[in-house]
């Protein structure tokens, strides 16, 4: 059931039960930011808890069952709107599952539970009614009525022919009624989307218990952030989300943090706890450049490792890569400048240079190389672009590191969001620098070996070969994400004037070396509406399922667009979806 009053019905819930909480939290950005402002607000009541991340719905039904004993309330953060909880779980009676989650359409069975509480409600954004609106109504899709139609142990010969009258006009009402009710459920979950982000609910949480500041406020803006830049919402829902953020930042702009606040507490002495303005946070919004990770980066590579410019140049191209340096020598910048750390660059040239890109993107075609982003910092060294910092997190979520297990790097994102863990968070910018850098070289060697193939008119794939050295960058969900968004945008690039190349999505599949004889599978929409943020590909992959039920298909727990499959049968997968799209 939707819950009208988070506070009331959630919070105030586990305060007076004065039991443990279980937290089971997803894999990305938003269900981190949410987890740790969560974590702040349970510490300050003195609220035991325990917080287990959860990579895929069996992992989910085991820590749940490990933990189950006594336990009256568990709440599950970016996981659990897309399936049924009730069912999958089976929680006792005197425990309520509490869902948190961005990823809609919610599941018809969870809105309607009486042991299921969703949690939607962000003042001034989404309310109950908003949601339950979207939800088909219960009548429309269950059915109270206990009659029996089954002929099979009733002789048809007994029956009166008012009997049989009845009976045919019942079935013809049911049919009716099934019939409705399948298309009413096929309209209502035939695309996945996100909504509000999950940081940004819990911050509103934090607002609600006067316990809000700018440490919590920095983290629902990264929450926002990794939704923008992993394209998992419109343009329309960001700049909603912005006007909620700026409201705070207004509320918030002369509020310092607490002095025992659990995000940054440093205990090494008393005189340190103090927030003074040295260590107060600060969040501005002003006009930056949108380069990934220019600040830590030269100015060099990140012009040519953000997906935006380099499609713009066809940086693969030597002619691209060409242009490129002669849009550095207009702009009056030496190469020896460019190709050195960004905080390294003469004064002058680093002062000026942001005014400079903006006034030649017009001549080069690069509007939106200049745009408004969040930007923090903490006394006179630390400065940090919101987007930066999602790459960097992402990057630490998503590490390459065969010797670290899965819950080591969750945690290990979990820190860095500390300001007091400045080298953690740094280690993930060296980490997201690496990411971009395999995309870039996946993204030049598929468009030059011409791996984009067509499929029946129907859908554009690409298959990685399992030898490929970078395979276990891309065997996560969200760099995967990221690698299709940028091949997909640039086979736009390279055909332009093909209509196919915008029209029809693209499938990427990848070995998983994580798990021998697997492959990630991750479908794009086209870029024609890929403004809207909706995937249709997860109801695709239920259909998948249906119609080959000896086919090994399994959902991502993450991102509804992933599926996991054996390697073997990808060919068998991808003609799947071409009769699907056909």
């Amino acid at each position: 059931m939707l819950i009208k009053d988070v506070r009331k019905e959630f919070y105030d819930y586990v305060i007076t039960s004065r039991s443990r909480l279980l937290v089971l939290v997803g894999y990305d950005l938003d269900s981190i930011s949410a987890t740790k402002i969560l974590q702040y607000l349970l510490e300050c009541h003195r609220i035991q808890y325990t917080i287990i991340p959860v990579k895929d719905k069996h992992q989910l039904l085991q820590s749940f069952q490990e933990h189950r004993d006594g336990l009256n309330a568990c709440l599950l953060i970016n996981i659990g709107n897309t399936f049924h909880v009730g069912e999958w779980l089976m929680p006792a009676n005197t425990c309520r599952i509490f869902i948190c989650d961005t990823r809609r359409p919610i599941n018809v069975f969870n809105a309607y539970a009486s042991d299921v509480y969703l949690m939607t409600d962000i003042t001034g954004l989404n309310s109950f009614t908003d949601e339950a609106n979207i939800i088909p109504a219960y009548d429309d899709i269950f059915t109270d009525s206990d009659d029996d139609l089954d002929d099979e142990d009733i002789d048809r010969r007994q029956l009166s022919l008012q009997e049989l009258e009845k009976r045919r006009s019942k079935k013809k009402n049911r049919y009716q009624w099934e019939t409705k009710r399948n298309k009413l459920l096929f309209d209502y979950t035939e695309k996945t989307y996100c909504s509000y982000s999950t940081a940004l609910l819990i911050f509103d949480l934090s607002w609600k218990l006067s316990k809000d500041n700018n440490d919590l406020l920095w983290l629902a803006i990264l929450g926002v952030s990794d939704q923008m830049i992993n394209v998992k919402i419109s343009q329309q829902k960001y700049d909603e989300q912005y006007q909620y953020i700026k409201e705070a930042m207004t509320r918030l702009k002369n509020i310092r943090g607490e002095p025992t606040i659990a995000l940054n507490r440093i205990v090494t002495n008393a005189d340190q706890n103090v927030i003074t303005n040295h260590n107060h946070l600060k969040i501005t919004y002003e006009k930056d450049l949108k380069l990934s990770l220019y600040r830590h980066w030269s100015l060099y590579d990140s012009l040519r490792h953000t997906m935006y410019i380099s499609n713009k140049f066809k940086i693969w191209r030597l002619r691209g890569h060409k242009r490129l340096l002669a849009f550095l020598a207009e702009l009056g910048l030496p190469l020896s400048q460019c190709k050195q750390k960004f905080s390294s660059m003469d004064l002058e040239l680093r002062s000026n240079v942001k005014q400079w890109i903006e006034d030649l993107s017009n001549k080069y075609q690069l509007q939106s190389i200049i745009g408004y982003t969040f930007i923090a910092s903490r006394g006179f060294k630390d400065k940090y672009n919101c987007n930066d910092m999602a790459f960097a997190v992402r990057a630490l979520l998503e590490s390459a590191d065969k010797d670290k297990r899965a819950n080591q790097k969750f945690f290990d994102a979990i820190d860095s969001l500390s300001w007091n863990n400045i080298q953690l968070l740094e280690k993930g910018l060296d980490l997201a620098k690496l990411q971009l850098s395999a995309i870039l070289k996946q993204v030049q060697i598929i468009v030059d070996s011409k791996q984009i193939q067509l499929l029946n008119d129907a859908l554009w794939y690409v298959i990685i070969s399992e030898t490929t050295p970078d395979a276990n960058f891309f065997c996560y969900s969200g760099c995967l994400n990221q690698l299709s968004q940028y091949v997909l945008h640039a086979l736009a690039a390279t055909n332009p004037k093909s209509k196919k190349s915008v029209c029809l999505p693209l499938v990427m599949i990848s070995p998983n070396p994580n798990r021998s004889g697997m492959a990630m599978a991750c479908g794009i929409p086209p870029i024609k509406t890929i403004h809207k943020a909706e995937n249709f590909f997860s109801e695709v992959y239920v259909h998948i399922n249906r119609r080959l039920k000896d086919f090994q298909l399994e959902h991502d727990l993450v991102d509804p667009c992933v599926a996991h499959l054996p390697y073997t049968q990808a060919l068998t997968f991808l003609n799947e979806l071409a009769v699907l799209f056909a």
